[in-house]
């Protein structure tokens, strides 16, 4: 069983007590997926490889991760890929994974806080040209031509099974993350993470980075949650009656 795990490095995320990096973290929804990897390794025979785009500095990501039980780690880094959108970000996984070839299974965080889009996985699976299914909360169970998990709906869950390879996202279910043992440290420190860049992928420049981003920003508006904000004060009965009137006035009710 060879599993492929998509990371991202957030600025601002709640960082595991295990990193002593105090700006960056791992993305919350790529530690789920990192922790039902490694709960597949647990029952099967499988290898985890981590791919990471980003900055030098999400070097310790991947050492984080390796920390964990993965076996290998890929740093996709490039001036290039700077300004890419999800497009641009799954075909530059997707140029990197179809080098590494050998993988049954790819799992990737459903979103990420910054973006809060979820498109890059269903893009790289659609790149791949295999099955993929969203918003997973836990694999239920798994061998090396069949999966069975249990998908995350707005209202309970349902069961769905996949034929191997598949692109899974990963949402919060079972995963809680588990320690970093003192083997684990030591594995992550004396690790050799793997630098790809746009060359070694062999990409073409239009695919990636800005030029390969179809989605532009044209205007950021900083004040714009702010605008039309009022604040209600007094008891719960009289605020839930000027709730109401100002909806009306509205026409939103």
């Amino acid at each position: 069983m060879n599993i492929i795990v998509c990371i991202k490095q957030i600025i601002n995320s709640i960082i595991n007590q295990e990193s002593n990096n105090k700006r960056y973290g791992l993305n919350p929804f790529d530690e789920y997926a990192l922790e039902e990897s490694l709960k597949v390794k647990d029952m099967l025979k499988a290898k985890i490889i981590v791919i990471t785009m980003g900055t030098p500095d999400a070097e310790f990501i991947l050492r984080y991760s390796i920390s964990k039980g993965v076996d290998e780690a890929i740093l996709l880094t490039d001036n290039a890929f700077k300004g890419s959108d999800t497009l641009a970000t799954a075909y530059t996984l997707f140029k990197a994974i179809k080098l590494i070839n050998n993988y049954n299974l790819i799992l990737c965080g459903k979103q990420s806080p910054n973006g809060n889009t979820g498109f890059v996985g269903p893009e790289l699976a659609e790149m791949l040209n295999i099955p993929h299914i969203t918003c997973v909360k836990r694999i239920k169970s798994i061998n090396n031509t069949v999966v069975i998990v249990d998908r995350l709906l707005d209202i309970g869950s349902e069961v769905l099974e996949s034929k191997l390879p598949v692109l899974l996202t990963i949402t919060k279910g079972d995963n809680i993350s588990r320690l970093v043992s003192v083997k684990g440290r030591i594995l992550a420190r004396k690790a050799s993470i793997k630098i790809w860049d746009m060359k070694f992928l062999n990409m073409e420049s239009n695919r990636t980075g800005s030029l390969g981003s179809n989605t532009h920003i044209s205007k950021k508006d900083e004040n714009n949650k702010q605008k039309n904000k009022e604040i209600f004060t007094g008891n719960a009965s009289s605020i839930a009656v000027k709730i109401v009137d100002k909806l009306l006035e509205n026409k939103i009710i």
